[in-house]
């Protein structure tokens, strides 16, 4: 199936030196209480053996509004499935809501220290934060805290690396002409801190994959 780049598949266990040749995709329906959903799976035709694509609910918090981007394995060519910013309370509500739906994890980006003074709005964030990983642990969620420095490393390695930089990173990996970026970015909501959202997730994804020893190709 074209569109789905096995180099960097997020999934609940991994193959190595996993090519086109030796895989194939096919759709099936998981029931989850009383929803069902559509899930994507990957074959590995010597062995036999499937993996779930899993789903990762990237999210750039804030003080009362935070960022968030939902990514399947086809994010490259779809783009993110979800995207927005919304106030802080609802996405409590959505990462439970993304998790029963699409059995979505979930990375949330993590205030670092750098040695600065801060601000009362900065530790409003670590508030949050500190809420979102709650109701993950409570909720059985999986998830990981990601900070800055990690995702700048993981979308742009070796080069110095601001919100611009980044945000041209998950175009350039989307392959979309500033055309495309435009009409693109409003029908799927991407604006401001959904754009960091979806590295947070995109860098999720890739630290993943390099941990089941599959290799990455950089934008």
């Amino acid at each position: 199936m074209q569109g789905i780049n096995y180099n960097s598949i997020f999934q609940s266990f991994c193959f190595r030196n996993v090519t086109r040749d030796k895989c194939d995709t096919r759709n099936v329906t998981l029931r989850k209480g009383q929803k069902l959903s559509r899930r994507r799976i990957v074959f590995c035709k010597q062995s036999g053996i499937g993996a779930l694509f899993v789903m990762i609910l990237g999210i750039d918090p804030g003080t009362t509004e935070s960022g968030y981007a939902m990514i399947g394995a086809d994010w490259r060519d779809a783009g993110p499935a979800h995207a927005g910013v919304i106030d802080n309370r609802q996405m409590l509500k959505n990462i439970t809501r993304y998790h029963l739906e699409h059995g979505a994890s979930v990375a949330i980006e993590m205030v670092s220290s750098y040695g600065a003074r801060v601000g009362q709005t900065t530790f409003d964030t670590v508030v949050w934060i500190g809420r979102m990983v709650q109701l993950c642990e409570s909720h059985g969620i999986r998830y990981r805290l990601i900070k800055r420095h990690e995702v700048k490393k993981q979308i742009a390695p070796g080069q110095k690396s601001n919100d611009a930089v980044i945000r041209r990173k998950m175009i350039e990996a989307m392959d979309w002409s500033d055309e495309e970026t435009r009409a693109n970015a409003k029908r799927l909501g991407l604006k401001s801190h959904a754009w960091q959202a979806l590295a947070v997730a995109a860098s999720s994804e890739i630290i993943d994959a390099k941990r089941c020893g599959m290799a990455f190709e950089h934008a």
